[in-house]
């Protein structure tokens, strides 16, 4: 759905020069439908969430920029402040944790590596 989502936007606005989608979902689909018409490199993209394929199509130039969120601090937040609550701390309204925004030549970068491959091991169950 996302991809003809795109594919609709792209025909209704053919002198579009810039996208953004606000979800992986939706970025996938919006590089399919840019790659699809032959648009990658010519349409500015910046697309949210990451995911293997985005990562390559980052490198690749049909997205041109990512925004990531970073879910294991997501999730260390987000219990963090359960038991805060629970030993009777107020937590506070809101939480700000920033997005980064990712392009084409910070990949090399350690700390964005980290972000994007976080080197999460399973373990067989015994």
């Amino acid at each position: 759905r996302s991809r003809a989502a795109a594919e609709n936007i792209l025909t209704a606005y053919p002198r579009l020069d810039a996208m953004f989608a606000s979800t992986e979902p939706s970025s996938s689909g919006a590089t399919l439908a840019i790659k699809a018409r032959g648009l990658a490199g010519k349409i500015k993209f910046v697309a949210f969430d990451s995911s293997e394929s985005m990562i390559q199509d980052l490198k690749g130039g049909a997205i041109d920029a990512m925004v990531v969120q970073d879910p294991f601090r997501i999730g260390y937040e987000a219990v963090r402040t359960l038991v805060d609550k629970l030993n009777g701390k107020q937590p506070p309204k809101r939480i700000d944790l920033s997005a980064q925004l990712i392009r084409r030549e910070d990949l090399e970068r350690a700390e964005v590596r980290q972000l994007l491959f976080p080197g999460i091991r399973t373990h067989p169950r015994q």
